[in-house]
């Protein structure tokens, strides 16, 4: 991604996710790229459910990331 046009919400979503599974772990150096890698997995699953229960008008108006 191009980090000189921001946060997508899917970056949004990750950084929100990667934050509730760090709230109650210690994370090991090892794990670090594996606790990113779901992060980003459940930030896709929102999104692909947010898209999902868009009704056809709400869609329409939903900018795209």
């Amino acid at each position: 991604g191009n980090l000189s046009t921001g946060m997508t919400l899917r970056d949004w979503f990750a950084g929100q996710a990667l934050n509730g599974l760090l709230a109650d772990h210690r994370l090991s150096v090892a794990e670090i790229e594996d606790f990113c890698k779901l992060s980003y997995k459940y930030a896709d699953a929102m999104i692909a459910k947010r898209e999902n229960d868009l009704i056809p008008d709400e869609a329409a108006k939903e900018p795209r990331a």
